[in-house]
């Protein structure tokens, strides 16, 4: 199986061409495999986001908040970043 890193590498690929089934799916299989990873987390709030789930995507966006991984300089950046529309 690929990495983490790869998984999340074409994850992001399938966002960049708007393929939101594929993306979602990926990201959702990574954080099963690592509920802590930022990125993916980040990543699938800003999906749900793109696709106007606003609320799904503030829940989202919460739970990187949470992680506390050192990558969020503010408390509310991931959230911000939510906001901004990514």
């Amino acid at each position: 199986m690929a990495s983490l890193q790869d998984q999340y590498d074409d994850a992001m690929f399938d966002f960049s061409t708007a393929d939101y089934g594929p993306r979602d799916r990926k990201l959702k299989v990574i954080l099963a495999e690592d509920p802590k990873h930022f990125d993916a987390q980040l990543s699938l709030g800003m999906a749900y986001y793109r696709k106007g789930e606003y609320a799904t995507a503030i829940a989202e966006g919460h739970k990187a908040e949470k992680l506390k991984t050192g990558r969020a300089t503010r408390p509310y950046e991931p959230v911000a970043v939510l906001y901004e529309g990514g």
